[in-house]
């Protein structure tokens, strides 16, 4: 399958992009990961940016237990995306601010993503997320070896990805890495002399070196990231919106909506805040189905709840 949704191109030397916006991501306004009942249109708005199709697709897999080889590239990387966009937020499998992009059976984590937090795109009707990205070769692999480890003590998430997602990705890093660049690209930029991307292995970056280490935002503020400053570069990573005069969008709002509502009823997180409860999980004393970490947020979510419980 053809990568071109995802092209920089040169011209007369000249780096452009050719088909995603720019995004001055210090002018964005950052969301406030704090308050999950203010995230709540985040879920249906991340599954919006799958096509009719893919969302069947995604079901189908999901209901069948099917491998996500049986996906195409475009679909797995949105559901990458959705991942990452939900984690960041707090709103699925509790918070994380550093992913590994892994594919298990070609070395495993060949890309980190610091998510320095959550933006509103308000020209694109969407969210950014404001990250530093950090592809690993096997030089930096073994130079950040133990940040890496301590990383894995807790803070890092894998994110898992097929071989031709993998290819996706590194066609990808570059265009998120370009539409927010401040800094400028040197006379021997590896862009110039080796295309872009600078390469599609596993073990390789496809970045050039110019950005490294500049204008990174709030990375710069974690002291358990210092390791990784010098080698990451800043990206704008948003959900990837399927074109509708291609593939139909929207069709069945209301699946959307259950969809959404049965992620936010998993009894492993409160259905209120979504937050994982401490010490347990309260059950509503009703229907027993619905889960809580407190009771004011019982008690905030009955006006919703109400409508399916069981025992009303």
């Amino acid at each position: 399958m053809s990568l071109k949704p995802f092209p920089v191109i040169q011209q007369d030397k000249t780096l452009c992009l050719w088909n995603i916006h720019y995004v001055d991501l210090e002018r964005l306004p950052v969301l406030d990961l704090s308050s999950p009942d203010r995230l709540s249109f985040l879920p249906i708005h991340v599954i919006l940016s799958y096509s009719d199709r893919e969302r069947r697709l995604c079901k189908v897999q999901s209901e069948n237990a099917r491998k996500a080889s049986d996906l195409d590239v475009i679909t797995r990387v949105k559901q990458s995306i959705h991942h990452l966009i939900l984690i960041s937020c707090g709103l699925e499998k509790g918070k994380r601010s550093v992913f590994g992009l892994s594919d298990p059976e070609n070395g495993g984590i060949y890309t980190l993503i610091f998510v320095n937090g959550v933006c509103l795109d308000l020209a694109s009707h969407t969210v950014v997320l404001d990250a530093c990205v950090l592809p690993l070769t096997e030089d930096l692999a073994s130079r950040l070896f133990g940040a890496i480890e301590r990383l894995n003590e807790g803070e890092l998430m894998q994110v898992l990805t097929q071989p031709n997602e993998v290819k996706a990705w590194k066609h990808l890093l570059p265009a998120f890495t370009e539409r927010c660049r401040k800094w400028s690209h040197t006379a021997n930029c590896e862009y110039l002399s080796r295309g872009v991307p600078v390469s599609e292995e596993i073990a390789q970056s496809p970045l050039c070196s110019c950005g490294r280490g500049k204008n990174l935002g709030a990375f710069t503020q974690k002291k358990n990231w210092e390791a990784f400053a010098p080698y990451v570069t800043r990206a704008a990573i948003s959900p990837l919106f399927a074109v509708p005069f291609i593939d139909s969008t929207g069709a069945d709002l209301m699946d959307v909506f259950q969809g959404v509502r049965e992620v936010q009823k998993d009894k492993n997180a409160c259905a209120k805040c979504h937050g994982p409860g401490k010490p347990k999980l309260l059950l509503c004393g009703a229907c027993r189905d619905a889960s809580y970490c407190s009771v004011s947020c019982q008690k905030a979510d009955w006006k919703v709840h109400k409508q399916s419980c069981k025992n009303v």
